[in-house]
Order: C-alpha cells, then structure tokens, then sequence
C-alpha cells in the first residue's frame, strides 16, 4: 500500500524547520510527521504556538463568558470602537488553528460555554441571539438545535469529542443525516428562497433552510470530519451521500436560517462545490486547501472526481525543493474575521511565509489521506 506523501517531490522538512512559525512547526511535526508530545522539538514549538503573537492578541480580548464581545456567532471585521468584530465560534476555532487546545484556560472557558449550548441548556445567555427568540419556545429551542450543532461541532475539532453530550449531538445528527439525505435521492432541506439586498458582497438569493435540517456547511463538516461517531464503516456511507449532494452544486449557492420570521445566520456550503480550478486559481487557493482538508478527514476525497483534480492541480505546484511557492494562487489579504483557517503565519510581508502556510496545509492533506484513502 501506497503513501500520498511518498508522491512529493522532495520532503520539505528541513526548509519548513528554518521558515516556519512556531504553531505551524507544532502542527507539521505532530499531525505530518507523528511526533509525540514529549519530543523536545515539539515541545519548544508548542510553547511557542501558546505565546505566538497573533494568538495571544486574539486571546486577550475573551470575555468572562467565554465569548468576545458578548457574541456568539458574528463574523463581521474588527472595529473596536464600534464594539464590533468577530465573535467566540469564529475566535476559538482560530486559537485551535493555532495549536492551542484543551490544556490551555482560554479553549477551556469557551468550551464551557459551548458545552451548555450542546446540552440545550434553556438557561444559557444566546448573546446576540436573544433578540431572535424573545419569549417563542419553539424559536428557543430552533436556534438552541442549531448552536448545539455548530458547538459540537467547534468542540470536536478542539479535542471534545469524547464528552457525553457533544456524543448524542453527534449521534443524533448522524441519525437525522441518514433520513434527510435518502440513498438514491436528493434531499429536501429547503423551504423556498428570499432575496437580500443590502448593497453589500452578502447581496443576493438565499436559500431559506428547514428548521432542523442540514446542509453541506463548514461546521456539519467539521463534525464529520472530527466526531468518531461519523468514522465507523456504517456512517462512512451516510457521510458520502451527504458528499455527493455536495459536489452536485447548486446555481444558488447561499444559505439562510431563519425563526420566527427573523433571519438569525447566514451561511454557504463547501466552496469546492461551487468553485473550480479557475475560480481557486484566482487567490483563493486557501479555499481550496480548507476544503480538501475536510474531505480528506471525512474520507471522501478520492470519491470525487472534480476534488482529486483539484488535488492533483495543487500537487503539480510542488517545486523541486518540495515548496509550495504559488504566489499567483494565494490570497493578498484575508481577514481573520472571515476565515480562521489561513494564513497562520503573523505576517506575509516576507514571501516565504506566504510558502510555509501552504507547504504546511498540503503536506497535512496528504498525511490525513494517508489515514482515509490510502493509495
């Protein structure tokens, strides 16, 4: 049997040691290359991922709550006098992107808040999410479904998969995912469409999701992709239906949920099944990486024919070296606010950090596939 990683032309550890910031050094040596814990090289880079600048910006700004600036799912810029930017989903996922997890206090006390949105605590402040439910029990318990969900999710790529109440979330999904996403069928998971209009780059036609349902999005990716309860061979199969509605596509590619009458999240489904090469080609290679990331870990990847063309298009950039030096393809600027995943690199001022964000991502692609779908 075969290694994805055997196909690179050279192995870039060496380059990526010399370059590399210290969260993306952790991440390259314990999730590519197996290193354990107590290795002093990956120690030195972990302790180094937990005072990393752009980390512990982030960190310093949570709240007592768990959350920053009282919000939960906001995903809009920072604008500190306004009291504006990105809220505790967003911020947590970032800080694991980093490297930081359960061990440190900052993960722990936005997993506690989490937790209690797992459990449908009735109690739990909804932050700016009040304003959607007021006194309607059933929008409470709407939206309540729908935070369990997203912090199960959260909580399964920060190292919480095995508490007892992110398990029934997990569980409980699977089970609705193989009634909603019949074999042999399309699913039903919509209930007409809304247009926008608010002379912004969020303008256009939503689908308006049923309450309950659930759509290829980030974070029932994230739960599958993280949650053991999707890795067994009988979940496998449901996973690959909900993959193959995925990369049918669909003409309109944004998202609604709403309760009540009142729209409380936007939201849009993997972009790989909208996009193709041309579109990723034109800087938004870090799109690309996110999402093959996320196939790769659902075991799906090689079941796709348009995602192994895009895999191969992105192994063809591969330098002699064994860097991935792809400045057409890579985003100028991208808003932390936006997208926690990439860059993790403090500064892209120098171009080899720009290198070494990429380098890291595909090198970890081609480890998971080696788990998933070896050769």
């Amino acid at each position: 049997m075969g290694s994805w990683l055997d196909r690179l032309k050279t192995q870039p550890l060496d380059w990526l040691r010399e370059k590399s910031c210290p969260p993306v050094l952790a991440r390259v040596l314990t999730e590519v290359f197996d290193r354990p814990a107590d290795d002093p090289e990956v120690a030195a880079a972990r302790n180094g991922a937990f005072n990393y600048k752009n980390a512990v910006t982030i960190s310093r700004n949570q709240q007592e709550t768990g959350t920053w600036l009282n919000k939960v799912l906001e995903f809009e810029a920072p604008n500190n006098s306004r009291n504006r930017g990105p809220g505790m989903v967003n911020q947590f996922l970032s800080l694991v992107e980093y490297g930081w997890d359960p061990t440190h206090p900052i993960i722990h006390s936005s997993a506690g808040r989490m937790l209690r949105y797992v459990m449908e605590d009735t109690t739990a402040d909804l932050f700016e999410m009040k304003g959607y439910v007021g006194t309607n029990e059933a929008a409470t318990r709407e939206i309540l479904w729908a935070l369990a969900v997203i912090s199960a999710a959260s909580l399964s790529r920060a190292g919480y998969g095995d508490d007892p109440s992110v398990v029934a979330v997990a569980e409980r999904v699977l089970g609705e995912l193989g009634e909603q996403y019949p074999e042999g069928g399309d699913p039903d998971l919509f209930d007409g469409q809304v247009e926008i209009a608010e002379e912004s780059k969020e303008d256009g036609i939503y689908r308006v999701v049923k309450p309950g349902h659930h759509i290829p999005d980030m974070f029932l990716f994230y739960l599958m992709a993280w949650h053991p309860v999707f890795h067994t061979d009988e979940a496998r199969v449901v996973v690959k239906r909900v993959v193959d509605y995925l990369m049918k596509g669909d003409e309109i590619a944004l998202r609604l949920r709403q309760s009540a009458g009142k729209r409380y999240i936007k939201l849009v489904d993997l972009h790989i099944s909208q996009w193709g090469r041309d579109e990723f080609a034109d800087k938004r290679l870090g799109f690309l990486l996110h999402d093959l990331e996320l196939l790769a870990r659902t075991g799906t990847l090689t079941s796709s024919d348009k995602a192994v063309e895009l895999l191969e298009w992105v192994l063809s950039l591969q330098d002699d070296d064994g860097v991935w030096r792809v400045d057409d393809h890579i985003e100028k600027a991208v808003s932390r606010s936006q997208y926690h995943y990439f860059p993790l690199e403090e500064s892209w001022r120098g171009k080899h950090k720009k290198y070494t964000d990429v380098t890291f991502r595909v090198l970890l692609i081609l480890r998971v596939l080696d788990r998933t779908c070896p050769l």
